[in-house]
């Protein structure tokens, strides 16, 4: 299906009362690589390995996607959650430590196009900023308005999903879809978390508000093709 922009809304709901107030964050991510990609083997007993795929195509497409919905709704600031710091895999000199060069190859690409694609729609006006994912998820716990649109891979992008999802109230209050260029698919944020959380009654009033702010989101662009969750 290719849906590979999942986007979410963390926007505080009337009625409910939490911790931190007027709240709008969208989260987008990365939908179809990354360490979601499956890809794992046993190369011996008691060893397992699992590929982190990203590709720069697909960073460069998730990323652009975060800049037109943007523009698009007139939202002022994009931070892209990232792990480009950890540990690099081989010897460096002394002036590729102080240089980009050091970053993880993985989370270094999409640090990198983030840069690129944000120079190319550097006329809008739009703030940009990276963040190291372990930061990231403080500064959303501890002050979570400093955020506008966040753009992450897979697995960061879900974190901070779940963490905005927490400020609101729980993930079946917000809605989200995931979205290519022929697909769409509309559920909560997590479903099988959202099933759990609540009893079923409760689960199921949810359930209602969650498709009644699913039928207010609207897409950057229209597929053929729908599906509500």
């Amino acid at each position: 299906m290719d849906v590979f922009a999942n986007v979410c809304s963390i926007q505080s709901r009337p009625g409910i009362t939490t911790r931190h107030s007027k709240l709008d964050i969208v989260i987008i991510r990365e939908n179809i690589e990354g360490e979601y990609s499956g890809l794992e083997h046993q190369p011996s007993p008691g060893i397992i390995e699992s590929l982190k795929i990203c590709t720069r195509y697909n960073s460069e497409r998730i990323i652009k996607f975060a800049f037109d919905y943007a523009i698009k709704y007139g939202r002022k600031k994009i931070t892209c959650i990232h792990k480009a710091n950890i540990m690099y895999t081989y010897k460096l000199s002394q002036y590729e430590l102080n240089s980009e060069s050091h970053r993880k190859l993985s989370d270094g690409l999409f640090l990198k196009v983030f840069r690129e694609i944000a120079q190319k729609y550097s006329s809008y006006g739009i703030q940009i900023e990276d963040m190291i994912v372990d930061n990231a998820s403080m500064q959303l716990v501890s002050n979570p308005n400093q955020f506008d649109v966040i753009v992450a891979p897979n697995l960061f992008g879900n974190i901070a999903s779940n963490i905005g999802a927490s400020l609101i109230g729980g993930p079946g209050l917000v809605p989200a879809y995931s979205i290519g260029k022929e697909y769409a698919i509309f559920e909560h944020v997590n479903c099988v978390i959202a099933i759990y959380a609540f009893p079923f009654f409760l689960c199921s009033l949810v359930d209602m508000r969650v498709l009644i702010l699913l039928g207010r989101m609207q897409p950057t662009r229209c597929p053929q093709s729908f599906a509500v969750v």
